[in-house]
């Protein structure tokens, strides 16, 4: 059934339909719930439903999982490339030109067939784990490459740590990048569908999408998050500090203002995995602060939590660097914005946004030595 936003807030508006992800009444993918995708499905699973519109049989999984063995591994240049990135690039971009050198260097570059960029998009979703691991975790290990006996989530966990995960760690870190697949027409979303809309290819359009998702999923709001959890001390700490930064008009890191409290399906689901994975002193007093800080956001701003609050949440608990948070989001979101190219590019219409001009017309026009100063 078709489902329509029932009432749009200042700055949104709809671009188009799709047949990939619904909001409301409850974030779902294809039809199917988060919440029931991130329990019990594979993150592969969820990138083939995604990407090709239903679940795949066990065929089709079986060659999916053999065709990310095979192809998981990175080009020679790229992990030069990533081994020797200076400190100071910022992850997202790091990615950015790691996923466009990839598509210069991939054999079917020339190639905007339909059934390439469909290849290229299954090349991708296997390299790019290991591009992210690379960059959140500062190196890659000798054997930098997909390992078919572990999880996709699996897999980023060990590139990124350098050691082979706990199954638990490796179920959260799938759940994870679920619950980041995909939320309709974000931005980013929408730069990856006009690159379709122009016939940039598939790997070209990723790079347009991460350049957006850049400002979408900003490294100094991970910062801030865990500097907030660190801050505060007791709840009323926290209502004292939220209050300041909203007669500051500040925004609150984490928080959004048309969430409901608990209304975030990926965070419901992420914050049990994060209650289940603060199994340490230290975790379980960030989520003690967690509480206290989502009461105090409600109470003085009503503003529910977004994903990234519980995403760096959980990068601590898996052991992973919280500045590494949007980078491990675009892990998961990759499979969306490819989801999204191929659905654009499907159609047999270009996508062209028009603006509602608002400024004079008709004006005469003066020489310069007739022009007032």
């Amino acid at each position: 059934m078709a489902s329509r936003p029932p009432q749009l807030s200042p700055g949104e508006f709809v671009v188009g339909d799709t047949s990939i992800t619904v909001k409301q009444p409850s974030l779902q993918y294809r039809g199917y719930r988060v919440e029931d995708l991130s329990r019990d499905a594979q993150f592969p699973e969820v990138a083939w439903l995604l990407i090709e519109g239903s679940l795949p049989s066990p065929e089709e999984l079986a060659d999916l999982e053999a065709a990310l063995s095979e192809d998981g591994r990175l080009d020679d240049e790229v992990t030069t490339w990533l081994v020797n990135l200076p400190m100071h690039v910022p992850g997202l971009d790091a990615l950015r030109t790691a996923v466009s050198l990839t598509a210069t260097l991939d054999p079917q570059a020339q190639d905007n067939s339909l059934a390439a960029q469909r290849e290229k998009a299954y090349r991708l979703l296997a390299r790019y784990p290991i591009m992210a691991a690379a960059v959140a975790g500062g190196t890659l290990p000798d054997d930098a490459e997909y390992h078919s006996e572990l999880s996709y989530g699996g897999n980023f966990l060990r590139l990124a740590s350098g050691i082979e995960p706990r199954d638990e760690h490796s179920m959260a870190m799938d759940a994870l990048l679920i619950t980041s697949a995909d939320f309709e027409y974000e931005p980013s979303t929408l730069a990856a569908r006009l690159a379709a809309g122009s016939r940039v290819d598939v790997l070209g359009a990723m790079v347009a999408a991460l350049s957006i998702f850049s400002g979408e999923c900003p490294l100094d709001e991970a910062r801030a998050i865990a500097d907030l959890l660190d801050a505060v001390h007791s709840p009323e700490m926290s209502r004292d500090l939220i209050h300041r930064l909203w007669e500051e008009r500040a925004i609150l890191p984490g928080f959004g203002p048309r969430i409901p409290r608990g209304g975030d399906a990926r965070v419901c689901v992420l914050s049990d995995w994060a209650d289940q994975l603060s199994d340490q002193p230290d975790f379980e007093v960030w989520e003690e602060h967690a509480d206290w800080i989502e009461a105090a956001a409600w109470e003085v701003a009503e503003q529910g939590p977004t994903l990234l609050w519980a995403v760096v949440r959980m990068m601590k608990y898996l052991g992973l660097p919280v500045d590494a948070a949007p980078v491990v989001i675009s892990t998961g979101r990759v499979a969306g914005w490819m989801a999204h190219y191929m659905e654009q590019i499907r159609t047999t219409w270009k996508l062209r946004p028009l603006g509602a001009y608002i400024g004079p017309t008709d004006l005469q026009f003066l020489p310069v030595d007739d022009r007032s100063a």
